[in-house]
């Protein structure tokens, strides 16, 4: 996807920053762990005393009595710190996968004998269900995805048993609803589209019916358009746009109703951009161009207002980026090549601002790499090899692996007649990508040209092999990609 002393202080700083994390972490397992023991210990204590004497039962009952609500405070307080560990972790940057598993894996463990040894009240249970799917966003971020499975699958069926326990409480059916999501967001995670969305319509069902049981109340209705979403999502990546655009579309008429009744909610404006985002890459998947530019100005429009209106928000100003990109790359579809420029240069000009106020900031580079390809790939529309290869350069160098980009500009300078040059960028690109058909055709062109008839005959035969019909491709189209 969102926690002897003077010696033993010195001793503790001299430890790297993860291994004191781990530590740390580790010592709150430990205590929750000797809470437990003691907790436990006094309440089977107490269950002996109570087998002593019939005279003794009700000062022994007393003490068994308190024993059991130290053991609930024990198991509760499991309960919050799971969840506060499973929150922290998910930002543990540089912690190995496999400490933060083990130490969940450990807390869990705890959580469930605590859980097991008390008469557990639906609030326990409930805890317990809310730090399993804590711990599923966790367990996805670090790509543990079969234990992420079984952590939401055991926070299903704690709610789902609540709810059978209690069929009237629109708070149980909105829990279950979420853990359908849920166990989805895993099994997409996973590649299993038609279980993701089985799980997604699930909860899509729990979430609608209680929207059309209190329209007025906000949060279901957002829930809801964030349900059509999730299984818009699978239908798209199913091959299935037509399906993907209803349940997109859906989606959007709740935001729009939504961001029209508190146009000062940044969150819902957000949201409504997002969802004409959504509908507009459909549009624009299915060839309806017009259609998409409609829906992406519609979207840029409210990611500007938000923009302008905090300049400071970092995320907002890289939102705009893509909706540029997004924008220029109909007007390319289009064939209008002064407005795509005039949209990616926009792009670029924001992408290089963030870049330069964050160097390291690996997402910005990869904004501004990805803003040079675009201006690139207009100016290599209009034939303007030296502004195009410019362009193609800077991309490389903010991400030398770029493969396709390594092809592209191989290309022009093979059009340029300096096949030094394209023999480089095809050497660079196969090094990335070394059965790229692309690659290894236009690297046979150029051994070709330099005498080399061996090499450009095996270059040949490994890029047929691969796609048998390259040679045609590039023979019929005469231009370099893109």
């Amino acid at each position: 996807m969102d926690n002897g002393a003077e010696h033993e202080a010195e001793t503790a700083s001299r430890e790297p920053p993860q291994r004191r994390a781990q530590i740390g972490n580790l010592a709150v397992v430990l205590i929750l762990l000797a809470a437990a023991v003691a907790a436990t210990w006094a309440w089977r204590q107490a269950g002996h005393q109570s087998l002593e004497a019939d005279s003794q039962r009700a000062g022994a009952e007393t003490q068994r009595d308190r024993a059991q609500q130290r053991l609930a405070m024990a198991a509760t307080t499991a309960n919050g710190l799971v969840l506060d560990l499973a929150n922290k972790f998910r930002n543990a940057g540089g912690m190995p996968a496999a400490a933060i598993k083990g130490i969940l894996d450990q807390a869990f463990e705890l959580q469930d004998q605590l859980i097991g040894s008390v008469e557990s009240s639906p609030d326990l249970r409930q805890g317990h269900a809310d730090a399993l799917i804590a711990a599923t966003d966790t367990l996805l971020a670090i790509g543990e995805t079969q234990s992420a499975l079984a952590s939401a699958t055991h926070a299903l069926e704690i709610d789902r048993d609540l709810l059978a326990q209690q069929p009237d409480s629109t708070d149980l059916q909105h829990d279950v609803a979420l853990a359908y999501n849920k166990v989805g967001d895993v099994q997409l995670a996973q590649g299993h589209q038609s279980d993701a969305l089985q799980s997604y319509q699930g909860g899509l069902a729990i979430i609608e019916s209680l929207a059309k049981s209190d329209p007025d109340n906000a949060g279901w209705q957002r829930d809801l358009s964030v349900a059509y979403n999730k299984v818009g999502d699978v239908q798209l990546a199913q091959g299935q746009p037509p399906d993907a655009l209803a349940s997109y579309r859906a989606s959007l008429a709740i935001r729009e109703r939504l961001a029209k009744s508190d146009p000062g909610n940044v969150g819902w404006q957000r949201d409504l951009s997002v969802s004409n985002e959504k509908v507009g890459d459909v549009e624009a998947a299915q060839g309806h161009l017009s259609d998409a530019l409609q829906s992406y100005r519609t979207g840029f429009a409210i990611a500007d207002h938000l923009a302008k209106s905090d300049p400071a928000n970092t995320g907002w100003q890289s939102d705009l980026t893509v909706w540029y990109v997004k924008l220029g790359n109909v007007q390319m579809a289009l064939g209008h090549l002064p407005d795509a420029l005039q949209a990616y240069q926009a792009a670029l000009a924001i992408a290089d601002r963030l870049a330069k106020s964050d160097p390291g900031n690996a997402g910005w580079r990869h904004y501004l790499s990805v803003s040079y390809d675009k201006v690139g790939d207009v100016h290599l529309k209009m034939n303007d090899y030296d502004r195009a290869l410019q362009d193609y350069g800077h991309a490389i160098k903010l991400d030398p692996d770029d493969s396709d980009t390594l092809v592209t500009r191989g290309c022009i300078y093979l059009k340029l007649k300096k096949p030094d040059l394209a023999l480089a960028d095809y050497d660079a690109a196969l090094k990335v990508k070394p059965k790229a058909a692309s690659s290894l055709y236009l690297r046979s062109v150029v051994k070709q040209l330099k005498g080399d008839k061996a090499g450009a005959a095996a270059d040949a035969d490994a890029a047929k092999q691969i796609e048998p019909d390259i040679a045609q491709k590039f023979q019929e189209s005469g231009k370099c990609p893109p």
